[in-house]
């Protein structure tokens, strides 16, 4: 058992392995429920990820969200600001880009010649 452990850790520690090594860890994972590895792996870890200290997390997380609620506070007047910005642009848009209607125009009227006293045409009012 020790030397199964002390191979899968000497495996662990290398980067490359040849075939054989290879050939070998297949064969022990297939043979074997893999007990010596699970604990290897699980100390690795532990090693790895240490537990960091309570009051040390907690103070991270309080910073956290101390800066994400600081970041939730904006002046109102920069939405409206904002807002007026936006307001005066579709306006202006409105404004220019509508068909141009022409200037009123008196109706043309007929015009009229001043017709003889006496004549057949004349009008009498």
């Amino acid at each position: 058992m020790d030397d199964q452990k002390q191979k899968l850790q000497q495996l662990l520690n290398r980067r490359h392995w040849t075939p054989e090594e290879k050939q070998w860890l297949l064969a022990y994972l297939e043979t074997t429920n893999a007990t010596e590895l699970e604990e290897l792996m699980q100390e690795q870890f532990h090693l790895q990820h240490k537990v960091v200290d309570p009051e040390l997390t907690a103070a991270m997380l309080d910073n956290i969200h101390e800066k994400i609620v600081h970041h939730k506070k904006r002046p109102y007047w920069i939405m409206a600001a904002a807002a007026v910005v936006a307001g005066l642009l579709v306006l202006s848009l409105y404004v220019f880009q509508r068909p141009q209607q022409p200037a009123a125009v008196a109706a043309k009227q007929p015009v009229t010649t001043p017709t003889a006293t006496g004549a057949e045409k004349a009008t009498l009012t």
